[in-house]
């Protein structure tokens, strides 16, 4: 492996490059869970790309050794002031009683990330101005635009998870946010903007030259590079932030980039501004001998602003702790940079160009993916492509990035062994042992090395257990719950594998892997029957191969075994023998996730039609609805009065926030940190109006997320991974699900250890037919005691129940479990359809060319043309959302979920699932074609009533805008039954939820007698100096709070704050060496602290009891330090150890208390 960059004279040494020899065998193997969309190959002369004949298969040349001269191309030729200060960097403080110690965050339970929030507009009293509540609302914003830069650098889209579990946010981002966070963007269209008769063929030299323009910024000198290359990285990310030269900077930091804290101190001398604070944390530094494991390098390539200059423009973001991935931890973390990219589709006002410019850009842009580029000392290549979900609320600079593209550092700075492009692909998947792979799919397979993984124990060879997949047997398929009324003579000859994905390993292979990762999480919670987690060329599923406690010498051996269906291709050949020397870090057992503990689940807007269709009645759906939320309601009404509850609720909300707190000014960025910040400092909603109303926008969040995904809590039902009956114990038709703590409705307290004899509906998502459910009976089976927290799907029968899920399987995916009587009794089954799908029949085409028909498999040199021919396909557009929203538009059009032309529209759907691995093309223009002339469609169906409300909330960009769309009058369809329990189901409640609330937090004064008893007693109790001061004070005051006044309009609302704040924590004593006041101002606990801070808190507070966003901003951190200090029993935390707490559950209070005892 490359050695770390420790210390900077081993910069200068460069090492030759790694040679390794080529494997020469094949064994190409389609993966079982593609049964529905296989089909037989053709020979390369009949082959097609994109409609036109493919390439001829090269030349065959005899094999060379790979060397430098012959490789490719890319090889060697809040502003903290004071008390602020103090108190934000070391303590925080919490009731005693209120916030227990409790378990460490990491644990087994995956953690589920909130969706982030976006505010909405209260109607103002002046025109062009925010009033006190919009204050919130506009301050809330900031958790999408500033909190986005901090979290952009954390979290991580895994590669391996294709249309996993949507994360959005509630609300989008405000127009207040973008247009203070980023810079108007020059809409100066050339004088041909839109013109259709431009030729594509001019090009600008702007649009011609990127290619050779690097990473869009210019390299360093030779006098710089002794420089580490991540402090360079982070001096990079400074100097372009405030417009500095790089090289003067890293001159003044000099030596002192080796120590953390002296580094830290120079940034800050050099910048000579206390706001810049380094992002990047310690363990960076310490990571050095470890190749920087556990930290990843990002940054974002973003259109460049005007019509002069570069086209892009780069971005780096502070290097953040992430969990690493196979190449990461082979090749070092710093080799590798992940660059977000802009939408070429994004128009002429994000972008700056017209249309056709824009595909000049695209076109250019796939030949910078192909050329070697230099970047702070280095030779970079990129290697991976791929399309990230948008998030919803992001910053401006991200709301517009759909892509990312992964550089690896081929030579340079810092490297010891160069490796070029090709070697790194090579050694992850040999390409020769599986140049019979088509190209397509094997590019998917190098997810697999960038899956975000947690490293555990390393198998040998010999404990690696290849076996086949279980075929079906041919059992019949249960009947007992089919509607009788539907055709069920579709024949299935075929064998389907019935475990694809699962697989088992030993028990003492298990606690290895437990201890393992014991060691690296610091989980103490108690191990899983599963992990997904991935291992030399296999992904999937495995599973304890029985009783932990198992003393059979089988079981107890260390084995793992790997399915034909988990391998996705052929290993080295030094991997499958002890031999050879195996490379540990293939053969290293990778989590990617696990099985936890079952928790309740949703009824999910997918599924409700479904269920109508299956013979639910729409109006017990709606009944059970009302109940369920009704139930909540009363209990949220029931925590509000208790800060101790409250705080828990929040907590059991999603919205725990960052190790380090966002600040603006002196409150923190995110809405959850907020509440958590007052309510642990002593305060209750009840009495104080300023946390009352972020309480108030907290639930009003959450409800705008339950509408707009249409989702309603469902007590009895769950989501569970899914996996295979190895051993062959379940009939068709049954399941088996056993839990490891008894599963609560919390609602009628019923308490379920497991779901034996129950009848039970199995989905997932995305549901579209009437057969993507189905209702079956679970069992527990003593031969499955083991497997808890899962679901086990049988594997006889004549086609596996997980493919009749959406085409499902047990690789990983997850599956929604109901069990409540009201849904499932009257529900009736529907065929699924078995055949497999023919592209052709609905205009599709396929890219079928193998590996050794675009490169030169033995001749590593060529690997860039196999990636030429990557970004090729990559860049083609994705249909998969226009056709899952056509079909839902069609579904309402047609008031009901199955037809001929809804067959098709699911068909389309299920092929374009797996385009990228099995090489479908479709256009734009190939699908219309089908729906014109094929379905007869002559004009797309119109949106659904319920969806046009869900997306205006969603849009909305301030809360009065959005309280006047739930307003509006919308064109309700009576024969829908998701308008119907829209609009008249969970509206109606929520409207009538946030009223009952508003009663109960109904306080205007804030009145607090603990915060105003420093200002109290010094106008009791002082001189007439001490009154005078604060007499004065008032004054300045007053100032602060006529620039906030005037400043509060959408545009400016960052800018004044920050402006406000400063010209706030100026405030001081006009009389300083007065002797009664001269102490005020003297740092007598450390040099960041005076009792002025506090005096001038109270001050403020007692002035402006109206004005709570205008008064908490300025001063919420000595407001909360007065007001916990002010509670008996209140303690300090350092900031590590209150990250590491979490509330624990609020016990019942005792009914009665026994004075009397036995013993006395």
């Amino acid at each position: 492996p490359p050695s770390p960059t420790p210390s900077a004279g081993r910069y200068s040494d460069i090492l030759n490059v790694a040679k390794r020899r080529s494997s020469d065998s094949s064994n190409d193997e389609q993966s079982p869970k593609l049964q529905r969309t296989r089909q037989g190959r053709l020979s390369s002369a009949q082959r097609l790309s994109n409609g036109s004949e493919v390439q001829r298969t090269p030349e065959k040349r005899p094999f060379k050794k790979p060397s430098r001269d012959m490789a490719r191309s890319y090889q060697a030729s809040s502003t903290k002031t004071s008390f602020a200060t103090s108190v934000d960097n070391d303590l925080v403080w919490s009731q005693q009683g209120a916030t227990q110690p409790g378990t460490a965050n990491t644990s087994f339970e995956s953690a589920i990330s909130p969706p982030p929030r976006k505010p909405v507009r209260s109607s103002s009293t002046t025109i062009g101005s925010l009033d006190d509540q919009t204050l919130l609302d506009v301050s809330d914003a900031l958790e999408r635009s500033l909190l986005k830069r901090a979290s952009d650098t954390s979290r991580e889209s895994n590669s391996t998870f294709y249309g996993s579990i949507d994360e959005q946010g509630m609300v989008d981002a405000t127009t207040i946010s973008e247009a203070a966070m980023s810079p108007e963007r020059l809409k100066q269209p050339p004088s041909n903007a839109g013109s259709p008769k431009e030729s594509p063929s001019k090009l600008s030299h702007r649009i011609r030259d990127i290619p050779k323009q690097g990473l869009f910024v210019d390299d360093i000198f030779d006098g710089i590079r002794n420089f580490p290359y991540f402090a360079l990285f982070i001096c990079h990310r400074f100097a372009t932030e405030r417009k500095f030269v790089l090289a003067d900077l890293v001159r003044h930091i000099g030596d002192g980039w080796s120590n953390y804290d002296t580094f830290r101190t120079l940034i800050k001398s050099y910048t000579k501004s206390r706001k810049a604070n380094l992002n990047e944390p310690r363990g960076l530094w310490l990571s050095q001998d470890k190749d920087f494991d556990g930290y990843t390098f990002k940054g974002r390539i973003v259109f460049n602003s005007g019509r002069s200059g570069r086209v892009f423009g780069l971005e780096l973001l502070p290097v953040q702790s992430d969990r690493s991935c196979r190449l990461q931890r082979k090749f070092g973390a710093d080799r590798f940079l992940y660059l977000t990219l802009p939408s070429f589709e994004s128009g002429l006002e994000t972008s700056g160009y017209n249309q056709v410019e824009l595909k000049q850009i695209e076109d250019q842009f796939k030949e910078w993916f192909v050329t070697p580029h230099k970047f702070l000392g280095r030779t970079w290549g990129a290697f991976h492509y791929e399309s990230i979900k948008k998030k919803k609320g992001a910053r401006k600079a991200d709301a517009n990035a759909d892509k990312r593209v992964i550089l690896f550092a081929i030579e340079g700075i810092g490297i010891d062994k160069p490796c070029s492009v090709g070697e790194l692909l090579n050694w992850h998947l040999p390409l020769d042992r599986n140049r019979s792979q088509t190209f397509c799919k094997a590019f998917a397979r190098i997810d697999l090395a960038l899956s975000r993984t947690i490293p555990t124990f390393t198998f040998k060879p010999s404990q690696i257990r290849r076996r086949p997949d279980i075929r079906a047997d041919g059992t019949p398929e249960s009947t007992s719950f089919n509607d009788d009324s539907l055709s069920w003579d579709e024949e299935y000859n075929d064998r389907p594998v019935m475990d694809d994905g699962c697989a088992r390993m030993s028990v003492g292979a298990w606690f290895e892997v437990c201890k393992m990762y014991r060691d690296q999480t610091g989980t103490n919670d108690p191990p899983p029957c599963a992990f997904q987690g991935r291992i030399g060329g296999a992904k999937g599923m495995w599973v304890l191969c029985a009783e932990s406690y198992s003393k059979d010498k089988s079981d107890c051996d260390i084995w793992i075994e790997i399915t034909g269906s988990q391998e996705k291709f052929e290993p080295h050949p030094e991997d499958e023998d002890d031999l050879f020397p195996f490379d540990p870090h293939r053969l290293t057992f990778e989590v990617c996730r696990y099985s936890s503990h079952a928790v309740p689940s949703e009824l999910h807007v997918s599924f409700v039609q479904i269920l109508i269709d299956r013979g639910v009645p729409q109006e017990d759906v709606a009944d059970l609805m009302r109940e369920r939320l009704n139930g909540e309601r009363e209990q949220l009404l029931g925590v509000i009065p208790n800060p101790v509850r409250a705080h828990d609720w929040v907590h059991k909300q999603g919205s725990g926030s960052r190790e380090d707190t966002l600040w603006q000014a002196a409150l923190p960025l995110s809405l959850s940190d907020r509440l958590n910040f007052q309510l642990e400092s002593g305060f209750n909603p009840v009495r104080a109006p300023y946390l009352a109303r972020c309480l108030y926008r907290f639930i009003q969040k959450k409800q705008l997320s339950m509408e707009r995904k249409l989702r309603v809590p469902l007590g009895k039902s769950t989501n569970l991974y899914g996996i295979a009956d190895s051993l062959g114990v379940l009939r068709p038709g049954e399941i088996h699900v056993q839990f490891s703590v008894p599963f609560v409705d919390g609602m009628t307290n019923e308490t379920y250890r497991s779901l034996d004899s129950l009848e039970v509906l199995v989905a997932r998502q995305p549901a579209l037919r009437r057969s993507d459910m189905q209702k079956v009976r679970a069992v527990v089976h003593p031969s499955l005691s083991h497997l808890v927290d899962v679901v086990v799907f049988p594997t006889k029968g004549v086609y596996p129940l997980a493919g009749k899920l959406q085409g499902g399987d047990y690789d990983g995916d997850i599956f929604w479990l109901c069990w409540e009587p009201a849904l499932v009794s009257p529900f009736l089954n529907a065929p699924a359809p078995l055949q497999a799908l023919n592209h052709r029949s609905y205009r599709m085409g396929q890219e079928q060319r193998c590996l050794q028909e675009v490169m030169d498999t033995t001749n590593l040199s060529t690997t860039d043309r196999f990636l030429r021919e990557v970004i090729e396909f990559q860049t083609k557009p994705s249909l998969l959302g226009l056709v899952t929203n056509f079909h839902e538009k069609q579904t309402y059009a047609e008031g009901c979920i199955h037809s001929t032309i809804l067959q098709s529209l699911c068909d389309i759907h299920d092929l374009l699932v797996d385009a990228p691995k099995q090489g479908y093309v479709y256009s734009h223009g190939d699908f219309w074609k089908y729906v014109k002339g094929t379905l007869l469609l002559r004009e797309e169906p119109k949106l659904p009533a319920y969806k046009g409300a869900m997306d205006a909330a969603e849009q909305a960009k301030e809360m009065g805008e959005g309280d006047r769309m739930r307003t509006k009058d919308w064109p309700i369809k009576a024969d829908s039954p998701l308008d119907f329990l829209y609009f008249q189901v969970i509206r109606r409640h929520n409207d009538e939820t946030l009223r009952r609330i508003s009663e109960i937090l109904s306080k205007q004064l804030d009145d607090d007698p603990d915060l105003r008893y420093p200002c109290r007693r010094l106008q009791e109790r002082g001189g007439a100096n001490i009154k005078n001061a604060l007499k004065e004070v008032l004054i300045d005051f007053d100032g602060v709070f006529r620039t906030w006044n005037k400043g509060m309009v959408a545009s400016q609302y960052n800018s004044t704050v920050a402006q406000c704040y400063e010209r706030f924590r100026a405030v001081m004593p006009t009389t300083p060496q007065d002797p009664e006041i001269i102490l005020w101002l003297e740092p007598f606990l450390h040099g960041d602290f005076s009792l002025w801070e506090l005096i001038r808190a109270s001050a403020l507070y007692t002035a402006y009891p109206e004005k709570h966003a205008f008064v908490w901003h300025m001063a919420g951190r000595e407001l909360a330090y007065i007001k916990a200090g002010s509670q008996p029993g209140s303690r300090y935390l350092s900031k590590a150890i209150h990250a590491n707490i979490k509330p624990k559950p609020v016990r019942a209070p005792r009914q009665f208390e026994d004075d009397s005892s036995d013993d006395e």
